[in-house]
């Protein structure tokens, strides 16, 4: 009898431990207007350029930022453009909407992504149909698409370990992404030598490492993605002059 009074002591003693949270976001120091231009090789040759730009705005009086990526066709030998435009509350950095549209010489998909208190929304439009999917909010949901520019906000710091939940709204799905900051790194670009802190992103066996520039506002500067055999790597960084311009509702 006290030994089952001791292993119930133990279980309860362990249930009631609090769950290991989100590390709080330290948003860096966005520059309004900031321009990242970057190089995407597959196997050493170009075959992509994308384009990152960062927009301080505000949407019904709350204060937010607005990214624009846009991935475009540099070598390859047919038509091809990725654009997608998110926000995020500026300070607690929580998601707001995306949308995306990915197009082909042969095929076009749009899709709209809405974050409310209640539920996140999904839209996506094919040449085959429209199709829609609710899904109930979790802690810490956020698109794939929105993670390069999140992960600035986390505090680099070897070793932390958490968990998010990933939206792939083109898949109309979700999954668990797990991350891990690894060490420190230098990393070449054409703008120099930059010491980088590699953070890992996990999903399902597929391993993504991202690298942020130590000192603030945290540029991204490379990501290397071995399964695609491709690493992005940044060649061009300036301000410009911002010309936010949101859909309408």
């Amino acid at each position: 009898m006290k030994l089952k009074l001791i292993f119930l002591l133990l279980f309860l003693a362990v249930c009631s431990q609090p769950q290991k949270s989100l590390p709080e976001f330290t948003p860096p120091g966005w520059i309004d207007g900031e321009t990242s231009v970057f190089s995407v090789r597959r196997n050493d040759s170009l075959v992509f350029r994308r384009t990152i730009t960062v927009e301080l705005d505000e949407e019904a009086g709350e204060p937010v930022l607005v990214f624009r990526s846009v991935v475009e066709s540099e070598s390859a030998p047919f038509f091809f453009l990725d654009s997608t435009i998110f926000t995020l509350t500026r300070y607690t950095l929580k998601p707001c909407w995306l949308y995306r549209t990915v197009a082909s010489e042969i095929s076009i998909s749009e899709v709209e992504v809405t974050f409310d208190s209640d539920a996140i929304t999904l839209q996506k439009n094919t040449i085959d149909g429209t199709s829609k999917l609710t899904l109930k909010p979790l802690p810490y949901s956020y698109c794939m698409e929105m993670l390069p520019m999140l992960l600035r906000a986390v505090p680099l710091d070897p070793g932390l370990k958490f968990t998010l939940s990933g939206i792939i709204p083109l898949e109309m799905r979700t999954q668990p992404v797990q991350v891990k900051v690894l060490g420190t790194r230098l990393v070449t670009t054409p703008l120099g030598e930059i010491l980088c802190r590699e953070i890992e992103t996990a999903t399902r066996g597929r391993t993504v490492r991202l690298l942020y520039e130590l000192a603030d506002p945290h540029r991204l500067i490379a990501i290397r993605d071995e399964e695609n055999s491709t690493e992005t790597v940044l060649s061009q960084f300036f301000i410009q002059e911002p010309q936010t311009t949101l859909p309408e509702e």
